[in-house]
Order: C-alpha cells, then structure tokens, then sequence
C-alpha cells in the first residue's frame, strides 16, 4: 500500500507526533507498504531527521503560519483550508490509499477535503475536543474509562483503536523487555523531549546535584536534538563526574536499562519507560499530558509531579523517591509492565492491512 503521514513538529510542538508515526512507517515498510511523509517547515522541525530514517518527506512552506499573539496549532487551525489545498496537491498524483493524520491543529474539515484524493484515514488524537471524519481514531493513552471517549465526535463506523495495546512503541523495547529486577536507585536518566521548552532539565539537574553526595548518584542525561539549551546545559553541569551529556538517540532502551529512575515528561516515552519496567517520576509539560499521566498515576505506573519553576520542591520529590522502600518501587515497575506489553504497532498495523479486528484483537483493548 502507499500510505502518506501528515505530521509536524517544531520548538513549540516538539518531537512526539513525528516519533510515534516513524514508529508506526517503520513497521509498516518491514512488512512492504510504502510510506512518505507529508511536514511543515517550522522553526525546529525534525525533517532531516525523517530523511535520515529513510523516509521521504514532502516540505509544506512555512509562510509565516504562527501569529504572534496564536500557538503554533491555533495558526495551523485557522489556515487549515491552505493546508489541505497544499495537501490534496501532493496526494492528487500519488494514489495513496491510507493517510495518517497526527495533528492537533485539524479536524473533520481537513479530512473532508483529504477523503477525494485517499481511500482511507487513520487520525492518531488524544485530546477529544474536535469531531473528526476518519475510519480509524488511535488514542493510546491509559484510562480507567475509555467507552465513552470520541461519544459523538466520530461517525459510528469509525474503527476506535483505545488503550495502550495500541501504543506504538518501537521494537527496542518489545526486545528488551524482560523480568523486572527489584533494586535501589543508583543510575537515574534524564530526558525531557526534544525542545524541553520549559527547561525542565536545567532544573531537575539542580535538584539531583544537590542530593548527588548523600545518594551517589550516577546522572545520565539525553538532550533533544531541537534544546537549544544544550550548550548553557553542558557549560553549568558537565565538570560534575556523576553527570554525563548525550544527544537524543534511536537507542533509547538502553538507557532505560541501565537506568534504575527516568524522571521526564509525559507522552510516549513514558509508556517506553513503562514497557521496559522502568519506574520514572513523570513532569507534564502540555496541558494535554496533565490527564494521561494523572490516570497512570492513579493505577500506580508513574510517579506524577506537577511542573514548578522552584527546583527545590524537585529536590524535595526526587528525595522521597530515593527513600522509597524497594517493595514500593516494584509495585510502581510491575504496573506499567504490565499495562503497556510493546506489540501495539503489531496490532495497528495488523488492522490497516485487515488482519486485526476479528483476528483476536478488539477495537478498546
């Protein structure tokens, strides 16, 4: 199948949207379809990144989209209309049969428009705001209650793929998934996407060094490749031996395995952290991260800590990590292991071929 992913990222929407759909084109071009994509040229886009996958991307302009006084996706939804006329105009000579929707800034308008030049939609949204026209809504995150989600923002033929058994988490962390291991904490990696516009990381350094002594803590630390702080980052930390800098990689994993404590955003990497049995301390950085992770608090996979501009309250959190009993911590590893199992893509894929529904897979799982 041709299948085309429309999809951006840039300083302000960071690197989410772009990472889960390269998960889901690799899977997709290992079982032979052939996948392209379809990006806006924003201020830190990640489509070089896109091109070194070995994918190829179609650039939208960015014709000064983003007004001042709007976010990125509030100029993007009010230009909607230039961006499916952009859109239709690749797809007209490609004969696509599916396009993957991963953006906040559209809804059933868009999708109306795309339908002529496309046999089917997948829309991959999370937020529940907007009605969409598509055959398949792919939400991943974990809630308690997920029936009633999308009630009268789809038609009653969309396909509703809910839950994290959809999550699309690369295979790095279906291979590296083994028992989980009862341990302290030593080694604590450090990731907060790849802007951290909040500069979530720069705190939460000062907060480990300050504990660093007591615990003997060995600090990894990931910068994204769109921070542009990382030069200031490197500067004020890089003399402590226990900190290590390295930039944003495919091989995630094996940080996560050697690491005993991730603290970082929420999102995806929270459910690779999961699958892996990696305890983390989660910080939301978008209002539509606040939710999710407050359910996966709730069911014990997380340790959830509102985001503060005073360190200190950082360093007050970390601290009572540090002291949680053992047992404690494997109850919080178990829970996420459990909850997200790493063969979500298997099954979205499965699906868009025909093979899914019916087939041992049902559409909330």
């Amino acid at each position: 199948m041709k299948i085309i992913i429309r999809a951006d990222s840039s300083f302000n929407i960071g690197s989410g949207h772009i990472m889960r759909c390269l998960t889901l084109a690799t899977e997709l071009n290992k079982r032979g379809h052939n996948v392209e994509f379809i990006c806006r040229d924003l201020p830190g886009n990640l489509i070089q990144y896109i091109d070194h996958a070995g994918f190829n991307v179609y650039t939208l302009p960015n014709n000064n989209t983003q007004n001042k006084t709007k976010t990125v996706y509030e100029s993007l939804s009010h230009n909607w209309e230039e961006d499916a006329i952009l859109t239709s105009e690749i797809l007209k000579d490609l004969n696509a049969q599916i396009v993957i929707l991963d953006h906040y800034a559209f809804d059933e308008k868009w999708e109306n428009e795309i339908y002529q030049y496309v046999h089917q939609i997948l829309v991959i949204d999370d937020l529940e705001n907007r009605k969409h026209q598509c055959d398949f809504l792919l939400d991943q995150n974990f809630y308690f209650t997920k029936k009633n989600r999308y009630v009268d923002l789809v038609n009653q033929k969309t396909t509703k793929l809910f839950g994290p058994s959809f999550a699309l988490l690369r295979d790095e962390f279906l291979l590296n998934r083994k028992k989980i291991e009862e341990k302290s904490i030593k080694n604590i990696l450090v990731y907060f996407g790849a802007s951290d516009v909040t500069q979530e990381t720069k705190k939460v350094l000062k907060a480990l060094n300050n504990l660093s002594s007591s615990y003997e803590l060995i600090i990894d630390v990931l910068v994204g490749i769109s921070n542009r702080e990382y030069e200031e980052l490197v500067k004020e930390f890089s003399a402590y031996k226990h900190i290590t800098f390295y930039t944003q990689t495919n091989d995630f994993s094996s940080f996560m395995k050697k690491a005993d404590l991730c603290i970082g955003a929420g999102g995806s990497t929270t459910w690779e952290r999961c699958c892996i049995g990696l305890p983390s301390i989660v910080i939301p950085v978008a209002e539509n991260q606040i939710i999710p992770m407050e359910e996966l608090n709730k069911a014990n996979a997380i340790i959830l800590m509102e985001a503060t501009h005073d360190f200190k309250r950082y360093e007050e959190k970390i601290k009572s990590v540090l002291d949680m009993p053992v047992r404690e911590l494997q109850k919080i590893r178990k829970a996420g292991f459990d909850i997200f199992d790493g063969l979500g893509v298997n099954r979205v894929v499965d699906i868009l071929e025909g093979r899914g529904i019916g087939n041992g897979y049902s559409k909330t799982l």
